[in-house]
């Protein structure tokens, strides 16, 4: 038996960061999993915000003191949803230099559910979401995820053709590298 018999499979969220309509997050994502079906060891499966309807973080008490005891339902049932996967990678866009409010919101909703967890990120705009990718790893980094792999910038000239998304092949080779490096780190 070598190596290849034992992977342990691992279940990876694509993190799609974006609710406005006709956004670009939910492209990104499905063209990520469709590249990466058919990856050994791993399945990767789209977690579209847009669809959690989470409230605004309003409570008293924060979710990092809930310890996983949330008193929000929403943010209770999004954090069981959390829960299930081994591993992340986030589909972020940058807007004015920064997170997009919902994708934070959505994150600081739950706590200890992101701790120890391995997150990659893929990122777009004018210069393929660099700040906001940055900013992203200090937020990971605080809440115990361990960043891995290297980031995937997607700047507007170079990945997208008449705003629809159209990655080159060099885009795709480190989309799997990426997503190799969350795998090999949730295992």
């Amino acid at each position: 038996m070598n190596d290849q018999d034992t992977l342990k499979h691992v279940t990876i969220g694509i993190f799609a960061g974006s609710i406005r309509e006709g956004r670009t997050s939910i492209e990104v994502a499905r063209w990520a999993e469709k590249e990466l079906t058919g990856t050994e060891g791993a399945s990767f499966t789209i977690i579209d915000l847009k669809e959690q309807d989470l409230p605004q973080l309003t409570g008293s008490v924060p979710p990092a003191a809930q310890q996983g005891d949330y008193t929000e339902p929403k943010a209770a049932q999004w954090a069981r949803k959390i829960e299930g996967f081994d591993g992340f990678i986030f589909a972020t866009p940058e807007y004015n230099a920064g997170i997009p409010g919902t994708m934070k919101n959505a994150f600081d909703s739950i706590y200890v559910e992101w701790g120890g967890k391995p997150v990659a990120f893929v990122g777009w705009g004018s210069d393929g979401a660099q700040t906001a990718i940055k900013h992203w790893h200090d937020v990971a980094e605080r809440v115990g995820m361990k960043v891995v792999g290297d980031d995937l910038h997607l700047p507007f000239k170079e990945a997208f053709s008449d705003h629809q998304l159209a990655p080159t092949d060099e885009h795709t080779t480190t989309l799997h590298a990426l997503a190799g490096a969350v795998a090999d780190a949730a295992r």
